[in-house]
């Protein structure tokens, strides 16, 4: 019997029963005959209620249901979904655990290290100790564009290494927190990748100045570091060749595509000075502004490729004026209608104590000026770089025997090859060679503009 029922079926059992007595009560009183009558209408009116009241209750409870049918439903179709994306094989509760990752390291090792000179680096004592490394890392990608990491080491404030040296004491180390940082890589923009916090170091990368690995070059880096000419007030260079004075030489190809401004991007600005701003700044810190001015002697010169004439849009000589950071002022000149100059490349160091000066085209020797030597043998003096106390020389030959533009690029190899076992920056980079690529672009800036330019920090 369904709810609805029980009401009605109520109200005719309960008059049913009333008549019942009625008559079983035999003959009764007018009066009472009316209270009962009453009676029975109240009790009539007070099930009518309850009839009511019990079928607002039935809806109530049948929305209730209807309502949690739905949730339970929804529920069910996200599970559903949920265990469709979750990796096979994977319960879904621990999906997340794929997307952490754990990694970690520790070395030990023992360092016995005894040199005198390496390039400008030169060790005043050998090395004898014990070092050890560890580090834990966590990775974790939160979805398809942004993932976060974390990394805890040893080491100390040295951002470019996690090794700890171990004393004698027996003390206890530190650990960092070497790395947090997050990285954004959005789907519309293919390739980007924005990072922020405590990131990784850059990868090791070295630019190729290979003039600083010239013996004498590198001697000259040591006096100046070592104050053996005091303050510096002059930096002087020249970069002089002379392969392009006949009009006849044409632009661009595999050979001559430095005279082509659509590939080189300039003149003697980009290839020949770049290196000697490379230079200036390595051994007596940044320029600061420049005043320059250029020229294209050769307006025209037959394109290799098409065999026409064409414009000729480089800088085939650049002179300009500088003042560096440190108050020092700087004149430097190139170009390549130097008549008898094949690789002429000279600097000169002038201070307040001495002066150093050198020129490629005779690479073993460097020119030393002393100040404090006694005035009866004061002068400029010639030093033979090819001694195994000269920088990189004990690698080569007897002494006495010079090297040659090969073994420089060795040179810098080498020492960009100690640098990744060290952890240490020993090679120009490419944050050094952004610096000199703003130096050429304000000098080119400078020239067109006829007026000073300043130069903009990396």
């Amino acid at each position: 019997m369904k709810k609805g029922e029980v009401g009605k079926r109520i109200v005719p059992a309960a008059v049913g029963l009333g008549l019942l007595l009625f008559f079983s009560a035999g003959a009764v009183r007018a009066d009472e005959l009316s209270d009962l009558k009453q009676q029975m209408e109240a009790a009539t009116k007070m099930m009518q209620e309850m009839q009511e009241r019990m079928a607002q209750l039935e809806a109530r409870q049948k929305i209730k249901e209807q309502s949690l049918t739905e949730r339970l439903d929804n529920v069910e179709k996200k599970t559903v979904e949920i265990e469709k994306a979750a990796p096979a094989g994977l319960p879904t509760s621990a999906s997340w655990v794929e997307r952490i990752k754990w990694s970690g390291d520790f070395r030990y090792r023992h360092e016995s290290i005894d040199e005198e000179t390496t390039g400008s680096v030169r060790w005043k004592d050998g090395r004898n100790r014990h070092r050890i490394r560890a580090r834990l890392m966590l990775e974790a990608v939160l979805n398809d564009e942004w993932g976060v990491g974390f990394r805890l080491a040893s080491g100390s404030a040295d951002p470019t290494s996690t090794n700890q040296t171990l004393d004698d004491s027996f003390s206890s180390k530190d650990i960092w927190l070497d790395l947090a940082y997050f990285d954004y890589h959005p789907a519309a923009v293919k390739g980007l990748n924005v990072y922020g916090g405590k990131m990784k170091n850059p990868k090791p990368n070295m630019v190729w100045f290979n003039y600083r690995r010239v013996p004498a070059a590198a001697l000259a880096k040591q006096i100046i570091d070592d104050g053996k000419i005091g303050r510096v007030f002059h930096y002087r260079a020249k970069y002089l060749q002379d392969y392009t004075i006949s009009a006849d030489v044409p632009q661009g190809g595999d050979a001559l595509w430095r005279l082509d401004a659509k590939v080189a991007g300039s003149g003697v600005t980009g290839d020949l000075l770049a290196h000697s701003i490379d230079m200036a700044t390595w051994f007596i810190g940044p320029i600061k502004s420049v005043c320059a001015m250029t020229e294209t002697f050769i307006k025209e010169r037959v394109q290799q490729e098409t065999g026409k004439k064409a414009a000729v849009t480089i800088d085939d000589a650049c002179a300009f004026l500088a003042r560096f950071e440190n108050g020092a002022l700087g004149t430097f000149e190139s170009t390549r209608y130097a008549c008898g100059r094949k690789n002429q490349n000279t600097f000169e160091v002038n201070g307040e104590k001495g002066s150093v000066a050198f020129d490629l085209e005779t690479a073993h020797e460097l020119e030393y000026f002393d100040h404090a030597d006694p005035i009866t043998i004061r002068g400029w003096r010639t030093i033979q770089t090819w001694d195994s106390k000269h920088p990189y020389m004990k690698n080569w030959w007897v002494p006495g025997c010079g090297i040659g533009y090969e073994h420089w690029h060795i040179n810098t190899l080498a020492d960009f090859v100690k640098g990744l076992d060290t952890g240490k920056k020993t090679c120009p980079d490419l944050r050094d060679a952004l610096a000199v690529q703003y130096a050429c672009d304000a000098v080119l800036d400078s020239a067109k503009a006829k007026a000073w330019k300043t130069i903009k920090k990396p």
